[in-house]
């Protein structure tokens, strides 16, 4: 499968190794490949699973069990033989093919600050009534919205922006 990663500003691709009817997930081994959007398994060349070494992780392929309905934005390009046979250990919430193989190149790189998601926001109660009030231009780069320090808060205002 292939999707785009907003992390990585490229198309990633992953395997799905197995499902679980009992639990509803789908195991899935991220490859470290990242490029144009593929048409085809036979795109994306000579792959190899996501090996991470960043931060906490030692050694560890980038493979787990996800919900097992695969979102409307992840596409099917074809099958390749098995690169892990055996299960996911860990479990995730939500899809976010892409996000371990940014890290991984980041810390490749050596980078090793902290490293925050520039499509993150967290605000404040306060800044919620400042941004709303104050003529701006909309941020449709934001994704995920953290307000803290609210007593109530007009959404339909905040959407807006």
């Amino acid at each position: 499968m292939a999707a785009f990663s907003e992390s990585l500003d490229a198309w990633t691709a992953a395997q799905i190794t197995g499902l679980n009817p009992d639990w509803q997930t789908a195991g899935v081994l991220e490859l470290d490949w990242s490029g144009p959007e593929p048409a085809s398994v036979a795109d994306l060349g000579e792959v190899s699973p996501l090996m991470l070494t960043h931060a906490n992780w030692f050694d560890g392929l980038s493979h787990c069990n996800y919900e097992w309905v695969l979102p409307r934005s992840y596409r099917v390009i074809g099958s390749l033989p098995l690169l892990c046979t055996e299960p996911a250990q860990s479990y995730s919430i939500g899809w976010r093919l892409g996000e371990q193989l940014a890290l991984q190149r980041r810390w490749d790189r050596g980078e090793r600050t902290p490293w925050s998601d520039p499509r993150e926001m967290s605000i404040t109660g306060a800044d919620v009534d400042r941004m709303t009030s104050e003529p701006a231009e909309p941020r449709p780069d934001i994704r995920h919205l953290r307000v803290t320090e609210v007593e109530s808060l007009d959404c339909e205002r905040l959407a807006e922006r």
